[in-house]
């Protein structure tokens, strides 16, 4: 194989014979409805998901389609795609004693063993070309069964890739099985597993180092609104090190809390975080279903420093704009933003403008006014 890219052409294999598309599926096991981009927009497919149990792994298996073909006229075999319980792909197999094809030279031939070794690496590879390449791009159409182009054989297609990304004569097959392992059945799996899983499982997991795992559990306690000490401890020891995706979601996680772990979490993880990630907290609170005092909000703050990021600044002022929070306490703790950073200290004085003041804060802000006339217009 050649290191350096080429330009390649496939040519996509969609084999057009006299008979129609059967049902490749045995009507057992989970029923989900899945979405590809070979189907029509808006359309899903129906499949079962099934589970198997290997020597130290929870397996989950579907039977897909090799191809999505219109006008039901190309030859489909199936394929059974294996995924472990957290939605990461393991394996496919052939089933029913079916093979897959290519075409080789206008002639088409069936997999060689090396091209089922290519096609498991290119269904293991997460961040293949074929993840934003569309079914028109593909296709050279996106009409389903309209127009020559559609025919794999009449010409090669325009995508460059390099070689070892694909099966040359067998890009559509490719296409296809790669986007059954990284679409939907994906959050199908870890939603079934995650239900069929014990509180003592699903904590271990989240102890793991590993984000995807890691995710894994934080969604399934979202979902299943799992609330226990052991959850609380185990994500309050770790919120420092927890991505930004992973504190959007633990935000929905306290949010559904009661109201005696929404104030209590919700200050102590605030503080454990960094400012880039305050956001994500404040934000929340613009909406949110819980009682949040004008208390609540200046004890968050409590014993940090003055805010250095504008985008959280601005989103405490519109946390308390939007709340119509108002107190002493607040007022004494905005002031404090009346300084020579003029975007932080305008925001600030923009706040401060209506609120009951006291004399010395009416000072301050009447001195901030003479000073920095000039842009406050």
């Amino acid at each position: 194989m050649k290191t350096t890219r080429t330009q390649i052409a496939f040519s996509i294999l969609l084999l057009f014979v006299i008979v129609g598309m059967v049902d490749i599926q045995d009507p057992k096991g989970k029923k989900v409805y899945l979405n590809h981009p070979g189907l029509t927009k808006g359309e899903t497919g129906v499949y079962y998901l099934n589970t198997s149990k290997s020597t130290n792994n929870e397996l989950y298996y579907i039977d897909v389609q090799s191809v999505l073909c219109a006008e039901k006229v190309c030859k489909v075999v199936p394929v059974r795609v294996v995924w472990n319980k957290f939605g990461e792909y393991q394996e496919f197999k052939m089933i029913n004693g079916a093979t897959l094809e290519k075409l080789e030279k206008n002639k088409v031939v069936p997999f060689s063993e090396s091209d089922y070794k290519l096609l498991h690496n290119i269904l293991s590879d997460k961040k293949s070309p074929f993840k934003n390449l569309t079914y028109g791009e593909i296709t050279k159409t996106y009409a389903h069964g309209e127009g020559e182009e559609l025919d794999g054989r009449s010409g090669a297609t325009a995508i460059m890739l390099e070689e070892g990304e694909s099966i040359v004569g067998a890009t559509w097959t490719c296409y296809t099985l790669w986007h059954w392992v990284y679409g939907d059945a994906v959050g199908e799996i870890r939603a079934f597993s995650a239900e069929n899983s014990s509180t003592k499982k699903l904590l271990t997991i989240l102890k793991s180092k590993r984000r995807e795992q890691q995710n894994y559990t934080i969604n399934a306690i979202v979902n299943q609104g799992l609330y226990n000490i052991a959850f609380w401890e185990e994500l309050t020891a770790s919120i420092e090190m927890y991505s930004d995706d992973q504190v959007r979601l633990l935000v929905k996680y306290l949010e559904k809390a009661n109201q005696t772990d929404f104030y209590k979490y919700y200050a102590v993880w605030f503080h454990g975080i960094t400012p880039q990630k305050r956001i994500h907290f404040l934000r929340n609170l613009f909406n949110s279903a819980q009682n949040i005092s004008p208390k609540f909000v200046t004890d968050l703050y409590r014993n940090l420093p003055l805010i250095s990021d504008y985008a959280e600044f601005d989103a405490f002022i519109h946390v308390l704009d939007k709340r119509q929070l108002e107190s002493a306490e607040i007022n004494v703790y905005v002031i404090k933003y009346l300084s020579n950073n003029t975007i932080f200290s305008r925001r600030a004085y923009w706040y401060l403008q209506d609120k009951n003041l006291t004399k010395e804060q009416l000072k301050a802000m009447k001195k901030y006014k003479r000073v920095n006339k000039k842009v406050l217009q």
